[in-house]
């Protein structure tokens, strides 16, 4: 049955070479990344990640509908901490996007377009006893565009997101200095577009 039912989806599209056909297509990404130092007595130590995302799709249909979708970002991470104390670094990162977008069909016309995109970031460092320093920067930045057209209607969206967050510590020789640092945002957008009904005429 299944074969008689692509063999007819066929059939009908060379018939009618004009009719609207519905496409969609969807991306996403995800980013988590943990930075942890620490460590008693003289010495330092140093801790990074480095992140960058690219996607594109394109997606064509019959009678000039199609779209296309792109996102990118890049993220980092840094941390360094210096003796003679016994000072703690922990950071924590999470960054995720996604959008999609379709259309309709000849019979239920209409576009849908949706993004989404977010960052969250946390940093804690502690100098419990004796000199030292520690710092620690976290970044993301990102975008994110995708345009549809049909026959009837074009569409477009883009949102751009930028984030960095910087923590620093210098302890002293009777000091116990600490430091705590969050920052959430979360970017999202999307749009509906439907064919006008005409009023039914009854005479």
């Amino acid at each position: 049955m299944q074969r008689v039912w692509l063999l007819s989806g066929i059939i009908v599209m060379l018939v009618a070479p004009g009719a609207w056909a519905a496409i969609g297509q969807a991306q996403g990404f995800e980013i988590g990344a943990i930075n942890a130092l620490w460590g008693p007595g003289i010495g330092s130590a140093e801790g990074s990640h480095q992140v960058m995302i690219g996607q594109e799709q394109r997606t064509a249909a019959s009678n000039w509908s199609g779209g296309v979708q792109k996102e990118t970002g890049v993220f980092v991470q840094t941390a360094a901490l210096n003796g003679p104390g016994s000072g703690q670094i922990r950071q924590n990162a999470g960054a995720q996007g996604g959008q999609s977008q379709a259309t309709g069909t000849c019979w239920q016309p209409g576009t849908t377009q949706g993004q989404q995109m977010g960052v969250g970031f946390t940093t804690r460092i502690t100098m419990p006893c004796g000199s030292g320093a520690a710092a620690g920067t976290q970044s993301f930045v990102g975008g994110q565009t995708h345009t549809l057209l049909t026959p009837t209607s074009m569409s477009t969206e883009s949102q751009v997101l930028g984030v960095t967050q910087y923590t620093a510590v210098v302890g002293g020789p009777h000091g116990s200095p600490a430091v705590s640092n969050s920052v959430a945002v979360d970017l999202s957008q999307g749009q509906l577009a439907g064919r006008a009904q005409l009023p039914i005429w009854d005479p």
